[in-house]
């Protein structure tokens, strides 16, 4: 299911004149495209196993961030820009656009650390802060699920009037092509240890839906699914 759906997207870019790369030739590719006048978009996430990320101060505190961008905007000298696409409530979409301003000193730690923050690091204080079972907005909690980054949560959130409680996990596990369950690969968990005691410890929760990053939200005994993908790996 999961394959169908990501090759459909990939032809559908492919057809607005999109090139789809994947990891293991993403850095000859990316160069190619750059020294021939192209520009290319890089999706960013947390930094995980076997990615090159360092830490960047963040309303705060330090968070391990990808650090590829900048080093091909510094290497290249060419201009980077941050794109984010917000849902409006007419259902249609806005894209935002800001440009990021890099600089070569000769300081190159120093350099790829202001690419990534737009300048020295977002060190503000951020206006609430929560910890380990703490209410959120909307009645949710927040519940630890390290393994698959540096600060990953889920998402609890009891029943409300006709809506079922739910989880909310993310990138916590996917789907196969059969519709069962799997954790994602190895080589994009921090602390493959670590992850699977998070999936012990969702599986063990009270909800009545499960809400997963990649796929349908999973209604049929959410719990039991778990168990088995725990029994299977």
């Amino acid at each position: 299911m999961l394959s169908a759906f990501e090759d459909y997207l990939n032809a559908n870019r492919e057809k607005l004149g999109l090139e789809v790369v994947h990891d293991a030739s993403a850095v000859r590719a990316m160069t190619k495209s750059l020294r021939s006048g192209r520009f290319i978009c890089l999706l960013a996430d947390q930094g995980v196993l076997g990615l090159a990320s360092s830490f960047v101060p963040f309303f705060g505190r330090p968070a391990k961030t990808p650090r590829g961008f900048a080093v091909f905007a510094l290497r290249f000298e060419v201009p980077v820009c941050f794109m984010d696409v917000v849902r409006q409530p007419n259902g249609k979409f806005r894209a935002i656009f800001e440009p990021i301003e890099t600089e070569r000193t000769g300081d190159k730690e120093r350099d790829i650390v202001r690419a990534r923050t737009g300048g020295e690091g977002y060190d503000e204080d951020p206006d609430s802060l929560y910890g380990e079972g703490d209410p959120l907005p909307q009645q949710l909690v927040a519940i630890p699920t390290p393994g698959f980054g540096d600060a990953k949560f889920a998402l609890r959130r009891a029943a409300q009037g006709e809506t079922p409680s739910l989880m909310i996990v993310g990138d916590l596990v996917m789907r196969r092509d059969d519709g069962s369950l799997t954790t994602i690969p190895p080589q994009f968990q921090s602390d493959p240890a670590a992850a699977r005691s998070s999936v012990e410890r969702v599986a063990g929760e009270m909800f009545d839906l499960l809400l997963i990053g990649h796929g349908p939200p999973v209604r049929d005994e959410p719990q039991r699914q778990l168990q088995n993908l725990l029994a299977d790996t």
